[in-house]
């Protein structure tokens, strides 16, 4: 693979970025390509470098939707980039979901059980807990789910990060 028909199939690969991102992306690399091949390397160790174009493509793209908080798009990039991943990811989306859901659904049923839902069984200590305490014993317990969904939340922004720098680093060579 020549340089030409690298940069084409990185832009191929970037077809879901804006085009002032891809623009951006495509000049980066074509810089670094040439500032190579004017320091005397040999295009195919510096291709070669760079690594499939397709990889290069989604680290970028991972990069750019992790900074516009769209996390749903670059997940597939960083499930497969490395063995790590296939246990952070699942992981950590896993306990953020959950915790997530778990604090609303909280709230809601220390609503509900206040209201008069007594099909609603609240605990403690092995107590039940009685039906006017239900919103203030859900508050306390949904604000801690919150928290530890959040937290795994961040987790998973800043692994997401490290792993797409990580890769844009091994591939540049400033």
């Amino acid at each position: 693979m020549d340089k030409n028909s690298y940069i084409k199939e990185l832009t191929k690969n970037l077809s879901s970025l804006p085009k002032e991102e891809k623009e951006d992306v495509l000049r980066e690399i074509e810089q670094n390509i040439n500032d190579a091949l004017a320091a005397g390397e040999n295009e195919a160790d510096i291709l070669y470098r760079l690594g499939n174009p397709k990889m290069l493509a989604k680290a970028y793209m991972g990069d750019y939707y992790i900074k516009q908080n769209k996390f749903l798009k670059c997940i597939p990039f960083f499930i497969f980039t490395g063995f790590s991943s296939l246990f952070i990811v699942p992981f950590c989306g896993a306990l953020a979901f959950g915790f997530g859901i778990g604090s609303i659904a909280l709230i809601i049923g220390g609503i509900l059980r206040t209201l008069g839902a007594t099909w609603i069984t609240m605990l403690w200590y092995n107590e039940p807990l009685p039906q006017s305490l239900s919103l203030l014993y859900a508050i306390p317990l949904a604000i801690i789910f919150f928290l530890i969904a959040y937290l795994n939340f961040k987790l998973l922004k800043a692994y997401f990060k490290r792993i797409s720098a990580s890769y844009k680093r091994r591939t540049m060579f400033n």
